[in-house]
């Protein structure tokens, strides 16, 4: 079974880890495990200004409506502001950041938040596996 998550998050070039198939099914399996735990209502998803970041955004959401989730697309904002917005928000069940943050610029990445905070290494074991034995 591939690694999927590093220090932080998932990270990798944007243009070979990144594909439209992969972001769909991580938008897929992360909306899949948010219910699994009995979250509701709507993802926040976010990005950075990169210029592989709408791109994978876009993709991301296609697998997490696929799951059912409503999106709150709140743009480019810093990751900050998106953590505190999932955390102050009772109608929002997660949330997702496109962010590479401070790496080269032809890398990119993807945070992925629960309950207010970025998901646990026990959470991103789960995701990972629920990734790697999906079709």
């Amino acid at each position: 079974m591939p690694k999927l998550f590093g220090t932080s998050g998932i990270r990798g070039p944007a243009d070979t880890l990144f594909t439209k198939q992969f972001c769909v099914k991580l938008g897929a399996v992360f909306g899949a495990w948010l219910t699994s735990k009995g979250r509701e209502g709507y993802v926040a998803v976010a990005m950075d200004p990169r210029e592989s970041s709408p791109f994978i955004k876009r993709h991301l959401l296609q697998g997490l409506a696929f799951q059912g989730w409503e999106i709150l697309d709140e743009g480019v904002i810093p990751t900050p502001a998106l953590t505190y917005f999932v955390k102050q928000s009772p109608a929002v069940g997660g949330g997702v950041m496109v962010t590479g943050s401070h790496i080269a610029k032809d890398l990119n990445g993807v945070k992925l938040f629960i309950d207010g905070e970025e998901v646990t290494k026990a959470h991103e074991l789960e995701i990972e596996q629920l990734f790697n034995s999906a079709s």
